[in-house]
């Protein structure tokens, strides 16, 4: 939609002159069509977008839009656009008709000037202000007849209008928030409809002669109708506004109301009423009362008088707050108004309804798209009493919900009247499953279509002070709350030999309405209800020429249709008479009564006449006519299984077995009712009087003995049969073939039981030893047959055994012909067997290598013979120490089964030691040998090669201690290639050293490169341990001794290698323990050495720059503190220093090396 400029100031023009008229008479048109069916309509009426009220100013009216364009001309296609007025009722949405133009684009189009002039309704609002012609472009305008509203309905005074009315608070709900309604699932009953059962219908014909006439008579049709026994809760909303003053209206109202008390209230007491009468407010006048206080509901009715506004939405919402706490089947509500409402209750929450794309200094135009109410404030009541009209400050507020946008809320106008909101309130109960029924009194258009659309179960009208049909009205209203037929039609043609005499308006009937189709008969029953019997009675007349002595029917096949109590479509045909000109007729009818004589139905149920009970046969006395004044004798035909009690006949009875008739002309049909009794038989029931057995029956008439009949002795297991008593336990009287029964009795059997053997179950307790074991069954006499079970419900004959540890019950079942079932059970519970399972312990010098001792012993217990043990042992111990000898795990076996189950298994763990190799002490020189460094220090390896290569056993050692011998190989492989070659040697003259030592050439090279020196006895000792005061001697024969002021350790001085310790601690070869002494004379591991060797190359390196690819040993852990410097030793690599003095290995690699 294309905003003008002076939107904002057109708008305020117009409420300037709107509000200086004061307060008009705006309303909404309602097309009405008078029916009497039921109208749905939908959950809202639909607005268009944004209102514009006219005032009262005519606007010059132009049939069609002036166009400036030269009509010569051929139109532009591409310049034109379809404009599309729609012409619609204010009230129902409905469509008046639709006008389409033709307009050039950019054109500014004014909606007032597509008024229709000549339509007769007053127009009231348009859906869009001024526009320009754009694009395909549609607008709405809505009118109203000026008779629709009448200004100020409930004569409220000005007074009431400027102060409005107090709004009641009495079950305010303050928000509801529903859209969708459904309607209620229709109660259905279960019950037969034989007469007296709810819902049951009995239909009469009767033919009677009409005084002084020989060929008229006249036809009776009564319905009559059981309601359904199902509860029915009825509020009565009474509109006792200022507009029911009117007239009549509000005692017509009270009228009304009175006689849907009497109709409704009956003293089965399963219907009750409350009342709720509402002005500009709702008040509950009393709450659900049934018969027993109908005068006092009449009496409040009565004194009720009239003033105030009209908030029918109030007393539906008080109303339905009401049924809402009700447990009644049926929840029924009854407006009872002149139908315009003046209030409602203000709109907090709507669907469909938008505001159009807008800047923030615009007031936006709002978009209607079939707006629905979802929530309303109970608290806020809006409207001033007078008018059907809402204000547009009243209606719904659209806020604006754009970030940075700060105005709004707008008004939407919608609603536009309080109409609206009224008939939310309704959908809200129909929801809820109410029933809802209108009665208008006197209504306008607006009020009509109010109430008919509030309704979904009956709209009634009463415009009139005449209430003669108003019982037929509410028969209506009180069969659909609790019928027995629904909705009937008796189609009732007339028979071959008579005419019907009566004209449409000279039938008579108490419900309903009637057509006359030919000769035939439509009667429209409406609802059969309770109480209020339908009848209709016409004339008929014999054609001429009938014969005299024949019985002629007056009717055709008579058929009732109607929806039964369960909804079902059913059919009943009514009796047909017979009437004869020359005589009468007797008919004899026989049916069913109780021992006491009472008519009853099929089902034995007493009912009120015998007319209503079980119909037994019905038949004519004679099927020619009789003649009159001549006695006739009756009597009761013959019924199998019945027995004839009493007659009936003009409400006369007596038990003779014959009746004599007297027929005269002036009632030429009697009818005889015989009533007949069933012949009563009486049951013996035998019950064989021990658990879980059946009984069966035997019957009989009435007084007699079985005899042989008598059913055969019966048979108990462990019992013998002594007889059949009326007591359970014997004490009562004895009952035998020839004992005389006159009730239904039940008997029992005696039984003496017999001596049952008693039942032996031994148990079997033992230790696990690979055998089967059972329970024993002792006590077993001839005959018995033994079962078995492990679940007591899966049995078998054969008794199970077990081997394994555990406890195992066992069920036992004794079957015997002579005895009762033996029950009971044993148990099999075998321990498993105790064993110790010890690991042996073992020890050694430490080499490097881990101690382990894969041998048991069983010290306690023993093994079943036949089984074997396998114990995994995974205890280790490398270094010093000790530690358990772990078992891991234990099993056993028989064969291939495992056993290990059935013992009881306790590990005990030997020990594994470690311990220190020992070696003579080092004895020092008695003088202090002065060992100077060689002037040609030894030239060692640039190239990080690998010196450390590992054990064939795949182990690395790095706690382990080195030997002189591996030390003399480190070295000797660190040597750079040249130097080594100038030195090489196999030469030496140590006595325990020979030439084909594996080490001799390392030590040979060394001695002669003067990097080691042997013992003085003339050995080298290579297997012996270094000490870390010797290590230190031979690292530093590769650099020159560097001076020191003191001591670096406190346990040195005057050690013979001081001097070399010192040196190598101030170089950062090497260095002490925690409590600053060095231990020179303690042996150095393998991992200790290489640290000194690293430090000694400048060789480090961190775990990060370690390559992937790097030689690893299982015995080589990550983590460990000497991790690092055992990977540099025992890989050859090639590097980049890093700026903290560290190696990135860039390469792993394999040199060909003489090692």
């Amino acid at each position: 939609m294309k905003r003008t400029l002076n939107k904002g100031i057109s708008f305020l023009l117009a409420f300037i002159m709107v509000f200086s008229m004061g307060f008009s008479s705006f309303a909404d048109d309602a097309n009405y069509i008078e029916t009497n069916e039921e109208v749905l309509i939908e959950e809202e009426i639909p607005y268009s977008e944004e209102v514009i009220e006219t005032t009262e100013e005519k606007v010059p009216i132009i049939a069609e839009p002036i166009l400036d364009d030269n009509l010569g001309t051929q139109k532009d296609e591409t310049k034109f656009k379809n404009l599309e007025v729609n012409h619609l009722d204010a009230f129902t949405g409905e469509m008046i008709s639709k006008d389409v133009f033709d307009l050039e684009v950019g054109k500014e189009v004014d909606p007032v000037n597509y008024i229709l002039e000549n339509l007769g309704d007053k127009f009231i609002k348009s859906s869009s202000p001024k526009f320009i012609m754009a694009e395909d472009s549609s607008f709405n305008l809505y009118y109203e007849s000026d008779a629709a509203i009448g200004d100020n309905p409930d004569n409220l005074t000005m007074e009431q209008i400027l102060e409005g009315e107090p709004i009641s608070t009495s079950f305010l709900d303050k928000s509801i928030n529903m859209r969708s309604f459904s309607s209620p699932s229709k109660v259905v009953s279960s019950n037969s409809n034989e007469w007296p059962n709810p819902g049951a219908i009995n239909l009469s014909k009767a033919a009677s002669p009409v005084q002084g006439s020989s060929n008229l008579w006249e036809i009776s049709l009564s319905i009559e109708g059981k309601n359904l026994l199902t509860t029915s809760d009825t509020v009565l909303v009474l509109d006792i506004s200022g507009s029911m003053k009117d007239g009549n209206k509000l005692q017509n109202m009270k009228s009304a109301a009175n006689e849907f008390i009497d109709k409704l209230l009956l003293p089965d007491g399963v219907n009750r009423v409350a009342i709720v009468a509402y002005s500009g407010a709702a008040n509950q006048l009393s709450g659900f009362v049934d018969y027993t206080s109908k005068s006092t509901l009449n009496s409040l009715i009565n004194s009720l008088s009239a003033d105030g506004g009209t908030n029918i939405q109030a007393g539906i919402h008080l109303a339905q707050n009401l049924l809402d706490a009700s447990q009644a089947t049926n929840k029924v509500m009854v407006l009872l108004s002149d139908g315009q409402p003046t209030y409602s209750y203000k709109v907090t929450e709507a669907t469909g309804i938008t505001l159009e794309d807008h800047w923030w200094f615009w007031t936006p135009d709002v978009i209607l798209n079939d707006p629905q109410i979802v929530a309303v404030d109970y608290s806020d009541r809006v409207g001033n009493g007078s008018s059907f009209l809402i204000g547009e400050s009243d209606s719904y507020q659209v806020p604006c919900t754009i970030p940075g946008h700060d105005h709004g809320p707008f008004d939407s106008g919608f609603p536009s009247n309080h109409g609206i909101p009224t008939i939310f309130e309704a959908n809200l109960a129909k929801s809820k499953g109410t029933q809802i029924y209108s009665i208008a009194f006197n209504a306008d258009p607006n009020g009509q279509s109010v109430l008919n659309s509030s309704q979904n179960a009956g709209y009634y009208q009463l415009n009139s002070s005449d209430l003669s049909p108003l019982n037929a009205v509410f028969s209506e209203i009180s069969g659909k709350i609790s019928y027995a037929a629904k909705d009937g039609v008796v189609v009732d043609p007339m028979g071959d030999m008579f005419d019907l005499a009566s004209s449409q308006t000279e039938i008579v009937v108490s419900q309903g309405s009637v057509e006359i189709q030919g000769n035939t008969i439509i009667w429209n029953t409406g609802n059969i209800a309770e109480g209020n019997p339908a009848t209709m009675k016409y004339i008929v007349r014999i054609k001429s020429g009938a014969d005299e002595d024949i019985l002629y029917p007056t009717n055709k096949e008579t058929v009732f249709s109607y929806t039964d109590s369960n909804g079902n479509e059913m059919t009943s045909n009514f009796p047909i008479p017979k009437v004869a000109i020359g005589g009468g007729k007797i008919i004899l009818i026989g049916y069913e009564v109780n021992e006491n004589g009472e008519p009853i139905n099929s089902e034995g149920v007493v009912v009120e006449r015998p007319d209503l009970a079980n119909e037994l046969y019905n038949r004519s006395y004679a099927d020619t006519p009789l003649g009159y004044n001549q006695t006739y004798t009756v009597t009761p035909d013959y019924i199998d299984g019945y027995q004839y009690q009493k007659y009936y006949w003009n409400e006369t009875q007596g038990t003779e077995d014959s009746l004599d008739i007297l027929l005269q002309s002036n009632n030429p049909t009697e009818t005889v009712y015989f009533g007949y009794s069933k012949i009563k038989t009486v049951t013996v029931t035998f019950n064989e009087n021990y658990p879980g057995v059946n009984e069966y029956t035997r019957t009989l008439n009435k007084g007699s003995s079985l005899g042989t009949n008598m059913p055969p002795d019966p048979k108990r297991i462990g019992y013998t049969f002594v007889g059949w008593n009326t007591n359970s336990n014997g004490t009562g009287s004895t009952f035998k073939s020839d004992t005389p029964v006159n009730q239904d009795i039940t008997v029992y059997a005696q039984w003496e039981e017999n001596i049952v053997p008693s039942l032996e179950i031994t148990d079997y307790t033992g230790i696990y030893d690979g055998e089967n074991h059972s329970i024993e069954v002792k006590g077993l006499v001839d005959g018995d047959k033994v079962y078995y079970s492990e679940d007591g419900n899966t049995w078998q004959e054969g008794n199970p055994s077990y081997t394994n540890a555990g406890e195992h019950k066992v069920y036992v079942k004794v079957e015997n012909p002579n005895y009762e079932d033996r029950e009971g059970f044993g148990t099999v519970k075998i321990t498993p067997r105790d064993i110790s399972i010890q690991s042996q312990s073992a020890n050694k010098v430490y080499d490097g290598t881990p101690l382990t001792k894969n041998e048991f012993t069983i010290i306690n217990g023993e093994l079943v013979e036949g089984e074997e043990i396998t114990v995994v042992i995974t205890g280790s111990q490398t270094s010093v120490g000790s530690s358990k000898n772990t078992i891991d795990s234990i099993s056993i076996k028989s064969g291939d089964t495992d056993v290990t189950e059935n013992y009881n298994i306790t590990k005990v763990e030997g020990t594994l030691t470690v311990t220190q190799p020992y070696y003579p002490p080092y004895i020092p020189p008695e003088e202090e040998i002065d060992e100077e460094v060689p002037t040609d220090l030894p030239e060692l390896t640039d190239e990080h090669i690998a010196y450390i290569q590992g054990y064939p056993d795949n182990t690395i050692r790095p706690l382990a201690f080195i030997t002189r011998e591996e030390v003399a190989t480190v070295f000797y492989r660190l040597l750079d290639p040249e130097y080594r070659s100038m030195v090489f040697s196999t030469e030496q003259n140590f006595l325990d050293v020979k030439a084909t030592r594996w080490s001799n050439k390392h030590i040979a090279t060394l001695v002669n490169a003067g990097v080691i020196l042997g013992y003085e006895d003339g050995t080298f000792k290579p297997e012996k341990y270094i000490t870390r005061a010797e290590l230190a001697v031979i690292a530093s024969r590769f650099d020159n001794l560097s001076p020191f002021e003191s001591d670096k350790f406190s346990d040195i001085k005057g050690h013979w290698a001081n001097k070399y310790i010192n040196s190598a601690a101030e170089k950062g070869w090497v260095n002490g323990y925690e409590d600053g002494t060095f231990k020179p004379d303690n042996y150095i591991s393998r991992a200790e050495f290489v640290t000194l060797v690293n430090q000694v190359l400048n060789r480090r390196v961190s775990k990060e720059n370690i390559l992937e690819d790097a030689r690893q040993f299982p015995d080589l852990i990550e983590g460990k503190w000497y991790y690092e410097a055992m990977q540099e030793a025992i890989n050859s690599h090639e590097f980049e220093w890093l700026e903290d003095d560290t190696e990135k290995w860039t390469k792993i690699y394999y040199p060909d090396l003489d090692m």
